[in-house]
């Protein structure tokens, strides 16, 4: 998994809006969207960006096992393991209608 770090802080700034009167009437407000206003250190950014950049893909090769043995056939799962998996949705669902 990949973190996209192209959107930099002018954009963000650039993009929100705040309230302004509305000229047409005294006192009402024109919908603004919400605005959001971040401090970023540029060295700490760019640390980051170094990082993110070299750190691997690691689930990748577990991905690639995973798909060869379903490929293959050979991919099982215990029976356990699908029983709690299925009660632990059944269990969610329920308490979601609550």
């Amino acid at each position: 998994m990949r973190i996209d770090l192209t959107n930099k802080p002018q954009e963000a700034r650039e993009a929100s809006r705040s309230e302004k009167p509305d000229s047409r009437s005294a006192g009402r407000y024109r919908e603004a969207g919400d605005e959001a206003r971040l401090s970023f250190d540029q060295s700490r950014i760019q640390a980051l960006e170094a990082q993110v950049a070299n750190t691997a893909d690691i689930r990748q090769a577990r991905v690639d096992a995973l798909s060869r043995t379903v490929r293959e056939g050979t991919y099982n799962v215990p029976a356990q393991d699908t029983a709690e998996a299925m009660l632990a949705e059944a269990l969610a669902k329920n308490a979601r209608v609550r």
